[in-house]
């Protein structure tokens, strides 16, 4: 017989209750999980742009701090010379400017100018003299934040703002940075909006699974319906309290199969998100993935993108271990995200290979050498297997500077393998990305040389270096640039074979010999294999000791692997020089060929121990032993031994111990344009 018609209105009335009251709970802790992710991101991006603002600030106020307190020049100039730095800074970050402001005096730099030279503290408004009084206090206090109402440069309208204010050492001024809560108000916003289209996305699936629950029930009914035939209705017995036999089996299947369901329905939610997670992101860096940012692409538009690509990478796998390998990788993608502006959005492509989208101002030149420079002299301690193991990651990146993101993922690649044919660290995509690209590149550093040239704009900036019985310092190149020096990273190898490059180094031995005559000081500047074999250059050098009285004062630096190409013109070189008093280091030495016997033939007055031998000597033993060989054999011939990026005092501890003669690097000194 069928099932009774009151039989399956309680059923269905039982199910559907039970599905009603599961789906209200469900809707409940999805709200619940809503909101807290949003507090919980929100809170997040807070602390972060607390940490942006406190690193931002602290930056600039040991600029400043250096500058007041070490620059060689009148106090007027100095603070002049940092407010353009800072002006500079604010026209390209209005939205997180930088304050100066004096404690007993009027503001220095503020990017409205009708407000620059104003004491707040005598203004006839008391909310002013007051919030001014506050920066004070808090530029002294431990935590240095501060919120306060004022003027948004954006808007011109009063908003509430939070601060970073620090006080500059020594000094009556303080500096301070700030984001207004509007704009924290905004990604709050955005960050509300995603989850809750989460939320949405998840009650569609819920009742997607309703509705396929429903039909299976439906079917598991008419199952059972069949199989009553003529015997009386479970629900029927069950009302009666007589014994159920062999229909009990099919009540107790549906219990079961209702316990399941509902244990199905609570799992669902975090297995979706669990799901979308791992389809979308990275679990190592918990960076968003490949995946995620094909999706993104389909409905962003980035203004610039960039790769990021660990130089050698399997060398570091198969050295260490692949373990190791992805702690570096972790590492990697912390920094880069710090490093990074709140309008870029990072992503973890491949193995090694890290994408960033941008989405507000175009990629500019700044930035890239900023990572690029903060990895290159960055000395990363990677935990593993209970030591700490120092390790040196070099980057190779390529950057696309305009918005088409049609196959943007295509020329970011072959931009990086043509850094990679052509061995460079940084290149910006063109078209044609072939040998053409990298003559424009060349022609570009050229003529940037030769307006520079023109322009008396190529400088020495000096790096103290000190010995037992003296001080010295070595001359390196650079160009100056409005409020900027650029490295010779970025200019000296694209101009080495044009007549530039004699130009330089004419104007290097020129500014350096002008700088020193009337100092007691000895100083060296480097030379290479090209300046040995150029009679003008020797004249040159020759002409300017004697012109400025400097014998027995200037060191020739060589580098190791020049010096050991063709050591019988070095040695020629300094029989050459001898008259003029002129000393010869070898520089970087370790790095290259290290060949002891063609040091005794040269037999130079000094041997510079490259930087990567040094910089973990505290924490690597094999360097540790190495040095301390070079050190030993150097002295048994004579020769003396200066130690290269000494950056801190285990270092400089570890290498006074060895009895090394002479230390130079940032714990020393330094570089600086002024001595």
């Amino acid at each position: 017989m069928k099932l009774s018609k009151q039989f399956k209105i309680v059923t269905y009335g039982i199910f559907f209750v039970t599905i009603f009251v599961f789906l209200i709970v469900n809707i409940f802790q999805q709200f619940n999980i809503y909101k807290e992710e949003v507090s919980k991101e929100t809170k997040k991006y807070i602390q972060i742009e607390k940490s942006k603002l406190k690193e931002k600030v602290d930056l600039f106020a040991e600029q400043f701090e250096y500058i007041l307190n070490n620059v060689n020049a009148p106090k007027k100039h100095k603070i002049e010379a940092f407010k353009k730095i800072i002006e500079n800074y604010n026209k390209h970050h209005l939205d997180k400017y930088i304050f100066i402001d004096s404690e007993k005096g009027g503001i220095l730099v503020y990017p409205d100018s009708k407000l620059l030279g104003i004491n707040l503290l005598k203004s006839n408004n008391e909310k002013l003299r007051k919030l001014k009084e506050m920066l004070i206090k808090a530029s002294h206090s431990k935590e240095h934040f501060i919120v306060y109402e004022w003027i948004n440069p954006k808007t011109g309208k009063k908003e509430l703002k939070i601060s970073y204010v620090r006080h500059i050492k020594h000094s009556p001024y303080f500096i301070g940075s700030g984001i207004f809560l509007n704009d924290i108000n905004k990604i709050k916003n955005e960050i509300k909006n995603y989850y809750l289209n989460e939320f949405l996305d998840s009650m569609v699936l819920f009742l997607l699974l309703i509705l396929l629950l429903t039909a299976l029930f439906y079917v598991l009914l008419k199952n059972i319906e069949n199989k009553l035939k003529n015997d009386l209705t479970v629900f029927e017995k069950f009302v009666k309290k007589e014994k159920i036999y062999k229909n009990k089996i099919y009540f107790e299947e549906f219990r079961n199969l209702a316990v399941k369901i509902i244990k199905l329905l609570k799992e669902k939610s975090k297995l979706l998100k669990n799901i979308e997670y791992k389809t979308y992101f990275d679990e190592l860096t918990s960076l968003p993935n490949k995946l995620k940012l094909e999706k993104d692409l389909k409905k962003l538009n980035p203004k610039g993108s960039m790769i990021v690509d660990i130089k050698n990478f399997s060398l570091i796998n198969n050295y260490y271990s692949i373990e190791f390998g992805d702690m570096v990788l972790k590492n990697l993608a912390k920094n880069l995200k710090n490093l990074l502006p709140d309008n870029c959005k990072l992503y973890r492509y491949s193995a090694d290979e890290f994408i960033v989208l941008n989405f507000g101002e175009i990629l500019c030149k700044e930035l890239v050498e900023k990572i690029f420079s903060y990895f290159k002299y960055k000395i990363i301690d990677i935990k593993y297997k209970n030591e700490e193991i120092p390790i040196n990651i070099e980057l190779i990146m390529a950057i696309i500077k305009d918005g088409n993101k049609e196959n943007i993922i295509k020329k970011l690649h072959l931009a990086l393998l043509y850094a990679k044919k052509n061995d460079l660290n940084i290149v910006f995509y063109n078209e044609k990305m072939d040998i053409e690209e990298k003559v424009i590149k060349k022609f570009e550093s050229i003529e940037m040389v030769k307006k520079a040239l023109t322009e008396d704009r190529i400088i020495p900036v000096f790096q103290k270096i000190i010995k037992p019985d003296k001080i010295s310092y070595e001359c390196l190149v650079r160009i100056k640039e409005k409020d900027r020096l650029i490295s010779p990273f970025f200019f000296l190898d694209n101009v080495k074979n044009t007549a530039l490059y004699f130009e330089i180094t004419k104007t290097m031995i020129r500014k350096s010999c002008e700088v020193f005559k009337n100092r007691r000081e000895d100083f060296s500047i480097n030379f290479s294999y090209k300046d040995l074999h150029n009679d003008k250059i020797k004249r040159y050098l020759k002409e300017h000791i004697e012109k400025y009285n400097l014998q027995g004062r200037v060191i020739i630096e060589l580098l190791e692997t020049e010096a050991m190409e063709d050591f019988k013109e070095v040695i020629k070189f300094i029989k050459e020089m001898k008259p003029y008093g002129i000393k010869t280091a070898i520089d970087d030495f370790g790095t290259g060929y290290s060949n002891f016997s063609y040091l005794a033939d040269i037999h130079p007055d000094y041997i510079k121990i490259d930087g990567s031998l040094i910089k973990t000597i505290n924490k690597n033993k094999r360097y540790y032993t190495i040095v301390k060989h070079v050190n030993y054999f150097a002295h048994d011939l004579g020769i003396k031994t200066i130690a290269e990026f000494v950056h801190n005092k285990e270092v400089y501890d570890v290498l006074v111990e060895l009895g090394i003669d002479g230390f130079q690097g940032y714990y020393i000194e330094e570089p600086r344009e002024v001595i």
